[in-house]
């Protein structure tokens, strides 16, 4: 069965690269700084770990961190408030190490598995390795947009 690198979640989008940081952006280098406080990663210790998402909340694309101890396969389940499974993201067998950049971590676009985007509001998201729990952990999507008030010249997120 195909699937495209979307369907793993490995990959973020291709105009991710072309999108410069916003101006309260701590890095210069977005695609390769770590999503993780250096303080929680442990690289002296093998450990599986599911870290917080970035960012949270987010709208409509999100990253999950992680970190493997031993070579697994891995998948990431999302579920709504209710429990109700939202997106399975298959990432497939993952050699052992820290997963904590953006080009590393899991992608979410935030869509629902049959492709619709999901409504605003709190999602759990639970990291599965070789079938075994290691975490689950809360994110928030917050869907908004500008407005633009010709009157004022000003703008009201929304």
């Amino acid at each position: 069965m195909a699937h495209d690198s979307e369907s793993f979640g490995l990959a973020p989008p291709s105009s991710f690269e072309s999108v410069p940081p916003p101006p309260w952006w701590p890095l210069s280098a977005p695609a390769k700084f770590s999503l993780v406080d250096k303080k929680a990663l442990q690289p002296e210790k093998k450990i599986f770990a599911l870290y917080r998402n970035y960012p949270n909340p987010f709208n409509p694309e999100t990253w999950i961190p992680f970190q493997l101890a031993s070579e697994a396969d891995v998948v990431i389940r999302i579920y709504n408030i209710e429990g109700q499974l939202v997106r399975t993201i298959f990432l497939g067998n993952q050699p052992e190490g820290i997963y904590v950049t953006k080009d590393r971590s899991a992608f979410w676009n935030g869509k629902n598995d049959k492709g619709n985007l999901v409504s605003s509001g709190v999602y759990f998201y639970t990291l599965f390795a070789n079938g075994k729990k290691i975490g689950t952990r809360k994110m928030i999507m917050l869907k908004w947009r500008w407005i633009y008030h010709e009157n004022s010249n000003d703008f009201t997120i929304m």
